[in-house]
This record gives structure tokens, C-alpha cells and sequence, in this order.
């Protein structure tokens, strides 16, 4: 009996080694926040991770948080202070990660396929002790690969991960995108894909940095060849327009912006003119109650 044991036990080891390393590679997909932004994109980004799935590919996904989210937890945190402890944003910050995970879950679950939504700490991520702009020191890859190894889609929350006191960090902007391309190279992945709403491959975030240049042909060739963009979208040349009207915009309204803006010690540059809208939907509201 014992010999039958160690047979089966190699066996099966020998199955694990030639499903991973023979037949399934490994791919990483980080999805940026306006892709993530409603439920609808979010199935849209559920299709394109099973499509992979089912092609037998290992696979890791990356998250951002959904829309506007973080902006929003900033803009709320400095109503409460204007001296925000670095500790306890990166704990609020990290939630907005979080939600955009265990709702990808959910949803892949609900269609027949297995998958696990894991946090950045959660994902052997640890880093320095810095705060906003934490550095990636190591990653355990033991637990995603156990997951991996029991066939399920691997969720990973960007943008976040745990310093050596067991405290939560986060990366800083563009942490996301950081988060994916360490864990490709942990995994030793056989791709990484970033997904951008953007009409190319640029040296930073054209809709933030007027300064961003778009990279040659070359090198973006098998991401445009990847990418499936949904019929829906905004076409390359209207989002140039529409870039282009906002520049505008922005200024015209500079000096306006300049005062209205509040200084802040975190690396975020917030117009809290986007979420008053919600404010005074609300104080409507609370006035029509007090009429009642």
C-alpha cells in the first residue's frame, strides 16, 4: 500500500508540473477603473477574462478601483481633516481596490467559473514602509499559486500592499499598473496586458499630463492586436476631441481652480467640484423632507 501511495503522489505531481509548466501559461490583465466603472463594463471585462480562461490559460487579473472611486475617498477624507494620518488613508484608499475585486468575483462565480478574490497582503505583497507611495519588496507567490493550481481565476486588488508592521500601503497613482507588471515577473507570466481606455500606448496618463507622448507602432502592436474594444466605446478620434475640448476648458478655468483647490500633503490632485453634484442632490433632499 505504501508503495501505491508514493506512486499516486508522484503521479500527481507529475500532473501538476506538466499542466503548469507544458500546457497552461500563465497570464496577467490589469484593468484600469473606467473600464471597471459600472456593472455593465464589468461583465464586458468578465467576457474578455473567460474568453482567456477557456483558451486553457492560467490567469491572473489585476484591478483598479471602479470610476471615480479613489478621488471620491480622498475628497471625503479631507471634509473630516485637513491633517490626514498616512496610516489610516492607505487603510481607506485600499478599499476602493477591494470592492472592484469581490464584485469580479461574484460575477464570474454567478457564471460557472471558479474564482477567488484576494487583497494585495492577502497576495504575498509586501513592501517598504512608506506610506502613498510604497515600494514593492517582495512578493509571496505560494497562495496564488495554490489557487492557480485548483484552476480558479485569480482576482488581485492593485495599487496596495503590507509593510513588515502588518499595516496596509499603497503604491501611489499608477500603483495598479505596478502591481501587475511585479506579479507578471513573479510568476513568471507568459504576458502582461494593460487595458487603457486611451487610443495607444503612452509614456503617463494623456488625460492627466498634457506632456504624454504616444509610444511608437511598434511597440504597442500586440496589445492593439490583443485588445477587443466593445462596440460601445468611444472611438480613438472623438476621445482626441473631447481631450482636446477639455484641455481647453481646463484653461479657460485655471485661475478659478487654482483657489477653489485645497493643498494637501498626499500625492492626488482632486477637483472637489466632481463630487458636489452628489452634495446638493442630497441637501434637496433633507429639504424636502423637512417640508414634509
Amino acid at each position: 500500500m505504501n508503495i501505491i501511495y508514493r506512486a499516486g503522489f508522484y503521479l500527481n505531481q507529475l500532473y501538476i508540473f506538466f499542466k503548469e509548466v507544458i500546457l497552461m501559461d500563465t497570464i496577467v490583465l490589469k484593468f484600469g477603473g473606467s473600464s471597471l466603472s459600472d456593472n455593465e463594463k464589468l461583465k464586458l471585462v468578465a467576457n474578455k477574462i473567460t474568453d482567456l480562461y477557456d483558451k486553457g490559460h492560467q490567469i491572473v487579473v489585476v484591478l483598479s478601483a471602479q470610476g471615480k472611486t479613489t478621488d471620491k475617498l480622498i475628497y471625503e477624507a479631507k471634509q473630516l481633516s485637513h491633517t490626514i494620518d498616512k496610516r489610516e488613508m492607505d487603510s481607506l484608499l485600499s478599499s476602493g481596490e477591494q470592492i472592484s475585486i469581490a464584485k469580479l468575483a461574484i460575477l464570474l462565480k454567478s457564471m460557472g467559473y471558479k474564482a477567488i478574490s484576494l487583497t494585495g497582503w492577502q497576495a504575498g505583497i509586501y513592501t517598504n514602509n512608506t506610506n502613498q507611495d510604497a515600494i514593492i519588496e517582495q512578493i509571496d507567490i505560494s497562495r496564488i499559486k495554490n489557487e492557480l493550481q485548483q484552476e480558479k481565476i485569480v482576482i488581485i486588488a492593485g495599487f496596495q500592499g503590507m509593510n513588515e508592521k502588518m499595516d496596509i500601503t499603497t503604491l501611489g497613482r499608477g500603483g495598479s499598473d505596478t502591481t501587475a507588471l511585479a506579479l507578471a515577473a513573479a510568476l513568471k507570466a507568459k504576458n502582461c496586458y494593460i487595458f487603457s481606455d486611451v487610443d495607444g500606448v503612452y509614456t503617463t496618463d494623456p488625460k492627466k499630463v498634457k506632456e504624454a507622448k504616444e509610444q511608437p507602432e511598434d511597440l504597442e502592436t500586440s496589445w492593439k492586436a490583443f485588445v477587443d474594444e466593445p462596440e460601445e466605446e468611444v472611438p480613438p478620434e472623438e476621445i482626441s476631441l473631447e481631450l482636446a475640448a477639455e484641455e481647453e476648458e481646463e484653461q479657460e478655468e485655471e485661475e478659478e481652480v487654482k483657489d477653489y483647490k485645497e493643498v494637501s500633503d498626499f500625492n492626488y490632485d482632486i477637483d472637489p467640484r466632481d463630487f458636489e453634484v452628489e452634495e446638493d442632490e442630497e441637501e434637496e433632499e433633507d429639504d424636502e423632507d423637512d417640508d414634509i
